[in-house]
């Protein structure tokens, strides 16, 4: 029988409290959306089951489209709420009750745009339904708006239908066949977040230890041993991603003492976790990071030359990439690398009678703010922003990395001079 001593050891090293990512669905763009049928009275959004511990929500986001020429007019109110509402005879239906928040009618612009609500202090429970309602469109065909699809979540999960208003009545909807899954975009962050946790469980007959790990979502932490608290070796890093981890020991010793240590990460660059062969040939290849980072694939048939094969943004904490043609490598070697973020791009702005429309590229799924001048020296806020995670085409100056970004300024007719710049802000 083995005679050994296990000391767990933690080093949080964060700030008590800090937020966490507790539902996304961002990764995954179905390059369509949704407008629901022409009415002034339709109401519509998607029920979610949140990951993580925290409850207290502070900030929301989701993306849209919008097909229309833009009068400054077109607004959407969004709405949170409690599931403690009567249930439609099927389990797990309790309609939208509680209205949780309901914002002003905010602005909303044509083509692709992530609406960001932040500053929030909200309490929500395990499930939560967010709600859109748009004003200013007629719901038809080149007048309308609505949210982008996204699947699978990559933190927490949604049904396959959504909730759908109309004359003060709910309804579930799904589209025939799952066509497309019934998965609206959306980012749920609350405070505080899941604290870094290991736990240590007993091994079956000759079976190895287990580790139990979690930690904030998309928070990277390394996992190491000593025997000495001196001298320490890492086993692994791991990413977090709204669920707990299992690690098992396989190199134990007989006796002696044996200590672990779970430690945040604080400066990450984006790696290669996984590569999965098909039997195809390919390989499906899986890039872990933070939200925000651009990165190259590379890939080797002897770790020494290097191909670059692909490059993205990350708009969650994992990316997935197929790399069809590996079979022309003997054997094949695959690493990322961070890439700068690219630089934000202002585009032809259209001129109208409610203001100046300014069009913005940059990094997908990054906040900005965007400021005025009008001497180049003094600069004037006019709010904070979010590129769209869907990658943007309508310019051809832009590329993979690029989402768009609309801001009306209302304050620019009758300015003699009138200077723009945008600034990101960290991700």
């Amino acid at each position: 029988m083995k005679s050994i001593t296990l000391t767990l050891m933690l080093l949080a090293l964060m700030v008590s409290g800090r937020a966490e990512i507790i539902y996304d669905n961002f990764q995954n763009y179905g390059d369509i959306w949704y407008a629901a049928p022409p009415s002034d009275d339709v109401e519509f959004g998607d029920q979610l089951q949140l990951a993580g511990t925290g409850r207290t929500l502070t900030q929301f986001q989701f993306e849209y489209y919008g097909e229309f020429v833009s009068t400054g007019n077109e607004t959407v109110r969004v709405r949170l709420y409690a599931n403690d509402g009567p249930n439609q005879d099927v389990p797990n239906t309790e309609e939208p009750g509680t209205l949780l928040y309901e914002s002003e009618p905010l602005p909303v612009y044509p083509r692709l745009n992530t609406l960001t609500l932040r500053g929030l202090s909200i309490q929500v429970t395990n499930t939560l339904t967010w709600t859109v309602k748009f004003g200013g469109l007629t719901g038809y065909y080149n007048h309308r708006a609505g949210p982008t699809f996204y699947d699978p979540p990559t933190v927490g999960s949604s049904y396959d239908d959504f909730w759908l208003k109309f004359e003060g009545k709910w309804m579930l909807w799904r589209f025939p066949g799952s066509h497309p899954m019934a998965n609206f975009s959306a980012r749920v962050v609350a405070d505080p977040g899941t604290p870094l946790r290991m736990t240590l469980a007993p091994p079956s007959t000759n079976g190895p230890y287990h580790l139990k790990l979690n930690g904030p979502v998309y928070q990277f932490a390394d996992l190491a041993y000593s025997t000495n608290l001196i001298d320490w070796t890492t086993l692994q890093r791991f990413t977090f991603l709204g669920k707990a981890l299992d690690y098992p020991d396989f190199e134990i010793p007989a006796s002696g003492q044996r200590y672990y240590r779970l430690a945040l990460v604080t400066q990450v660059e984006p790696q290669v976790v996984s590569a999965t062969h098909q039997t195809n040939g390919s390989y499906i290849l899986e890039v872990a990071g933070l939200p925000g980072q651009s990165f190259l694939l590379e890939a080797s048939s002897d770790s020494n030359f290097w191909i670059p094969i692909h490059a993205s943004t990350l708009t969650g904490g994992r990316y997935q990439y197929v790399h069809s043609n590996a079979d022309a490598f003997e054997q094949s070697f695959y690493r990322a690398s961070l890439l700068p973020s690219p630089d934000i791009v202002f585009n032809v702005p259209e001129a109208g009678t409610n203001g100046l429309m300014l069009l913005l590229s940059g990094p997908r799924g990054r906040d900005c703010v965007v400021q005025t001048s009008s001497n180049l020296t003094s600069w004037t806020t006019l709010g904070t922003n979010t590129f769209s995670f869907a990658f943007s085409t309508f310019s051809p100056t832009v590329t993979f990395s690029f989402g768009s970004l609309y801001y009306r300024d209302k304050l620019a007719t009758n300015q003699a001079v009138r200077f723009y710049r945008s600034l990101l802000l960290p991700p």
